[in-house]
């Protein structure tokens, strides 16, 4: 993978395959992701491959092994950060669960979890493509992610800081090329999967 736009298409093919076999809760998931990126914990810079098989591996448990091995390695800049975003994620995710809110069926309306952070997206594939739309790009009209544009006009912030209305479509990106991604833009990932829409 060299683009976002081929990170989006793998994690496309993912979530195709992800829709029709019994889910894991969000939860789950993200304490999965927190296991498996340990081993990586002291890596500077993820490479997007590493980035995606991640996430890819997340939907089955981590072994005991991968969890013991989260204490015998030295964090990398950012590492601690990211880890401490996705602990608080997993216990708002506990907290809701265990206060019924994740039981609300208009909970992809937002809702706050009792530490007073929004949440948007409550299960792993729906994190994953925010997550990827919000922080990477790479989305094009057509994808199979269940994405669209919004109808009408949309406001965007202009360089100078002006807002002005532009049709959706007029904002489409070319392809950036990522060969790597830092804890820090990981956890731009995680936010997103959290909050984007």
């Amino acid at each position: 993978m060299k683009t976002n736009r081929d990170f989006y298409k793998a994690l496309e093919r993912l979530l195709i395959e992800q829709r029709d076999k019994p889910g894991v809760s969000l939860e789950e998931y993200l304490c999965s992701l927190r296991a498996r990126a340990g081993e990586w914990r002291s890596q500077k810079e993820l490479l997007l491959d590493t980035v995606y098989n991640l996430p890819a591996d997340s939907f089955f448990p981590a072994s005991e092994d991968s969890m013991a091995e989260r204490d015998s390695r030295a964090d990398a800049d950012g590492f601690a950060e990211w880890d401490s975003t996705l602990q608080q994620q997993i216990q708002d995710l506990r907290r809701m669960r265990e206060n019924g809110q994740l039981k609300d069926e208009q909970r992809y309306f937002g809702i706050s979890a009792p530490s007073g952070r929004r949440w948007y997206n409550f299960d792993p594939c729906a994190f994953l493509e925010c997550g990827a739309a919000g922080s990477l790009g790479g989305w094009e009209e057509g994808d199979q992610t269940g994405r669209q544009y919004v109808p009408g006009k949309v406001a965007v912030s202009t360089a100078d800081g002006d807002v002005v209305s532009c049709e959706p479509r007029d904002l489409d990106q070319p392809p950036e090329q990522i060969t790597c991604l830092s804890w820090e833009r990981f956890r731009d990932f995680l936010w997103c999967g959290q909050q984007y829409e």
